[in-house]
């Protein structure tokens, strides 16, 4: 606004020094659409993590379990 009124009023010494500012523009639709996809996934993600939380379980056994062994052998 003040570079239109600066060029206006004949002056273009500084229009190109002048920065627009800072200043975001929401992406409201986009913020939905995330929004509903994660809440639509987050039961999966939560089986998905609850299932991989038990197979590390299952593989911290079977590394003790053999550790187990070779220490009797």
């Amino acid at each position: 606004m003040i570079n239109t009124i600066d060029d206006l009023a004949g002056s273009t010494d500084l229009i190109s020094i002048r920065s627009r500012g800072n200043f975001r523009r929401p992406f409201a639709v986009v913020d939905q659409i995330e929004e509903k996809a994660e809440a639509e996934t987050a039961d999966e993600v939560a089986k998905l993590n609850a299932e991989i939380t038990g197979f590390e379980n299952e593989l911290k056994t079977l590394v003790t379990s053999a550790n187990e062994k070779k220490n009797k052998s």
